[in-house]
């Protein structure tokens, strides 16, 4: 089996069903992603490549998404559209034991063909809902106004003792200090999409209310 990422394939992941013993499968995770200079990654290896950036690649046990589901976990967790889970729903929902769920940025949009370890098997590719950015449009050339400078008093009306009114002289900021109405900073760079983050926020309250109920229901 041979499975081919593009590099148009931006927003885009892969679900593996993982058949490994649960302590190979612990081995995996615990384990840092080698130097350069040392042997190769055991994740890159079972996908087939010789190079992955851990940080989008996730393995786990489905139990740990008792109350949720796969479905569940792909809809909120990875904004993944419900019209295109519906077709492998069942699928998913009746997954035992561990996944491996591979994002494409795991590659820097360059285009790979995997070739996953036998104990790897596709049960589908899905892309992420990412909503269209929209700018609005700049205002008309009639709006823009002209500022008009304050009158300062001419070196004769000083001299002459005129009426004219001194204004304050103007105070500046510190060159590093940003102005009052500069807005918010641009965000750090992140990872993930909005999108993606917010499903991961609903999702991870999800669990936490699963938990509170399981716990209530035991105490009882």
């Amino acid at each position: 089996m041979t499975v081919i990422i593009a590099d148009s394939d931006t927003h885009r992941l892969w679900v593996f069903a993982l058949d490994m013993p649960a302590d190979e499968v612990a081995a995996l995770n615990h384990t840092e992603p080698p130097l350069a200079d040392e042997m190769s990654d055991p994740v890159a290896a079972l996908l087939g490549v010789d190079l992955v950036d851990r940080d989008f690649v996730e393995i786990f046990d489905l139990a740990d998404l008792q109350g949720l589901g796969l479905t569940g976990y792909l809809a909120t967790g990875n904004a993944i559209p419900l019209d295109q889970l519906a077709p492998d729903r069942a699928r998913l929902d009746a997954l035992q034991g561990h996944v491996l769920i591979l994002f494409a940025q795991a590659f820097a949009q360059r285009p790979v063909t995997l070739h996953p370890d036998p104990r790897l098997t596709l049960i589908g590719s899905y892309a992420e809902d990412v909503l269209p950015l929209q700018f609005d449009p700049l205002p008309d050339a009639a709006a823009i106004g002209t500022l008009t400078p304050p009158a300062w008093p001419t070196a004769t009306q000083h001299a002459n003792g005129g009426d004219a009114e001194f204004l304050p002289a103007p105070q500046f900021a510190p060159q590093f200090a940003p102005p009052e109405d500069a807005g918010p900073r641009p965000p750090h760079a992140r990872k993930y999409s909005n999108a993606r983050q917010s499903g991961m926020v609903a999702t991870y309250a999800l669990l936490v209310m699963f938990a509170m109920a399981a716990l209530m229901i035991w105490l009882a």
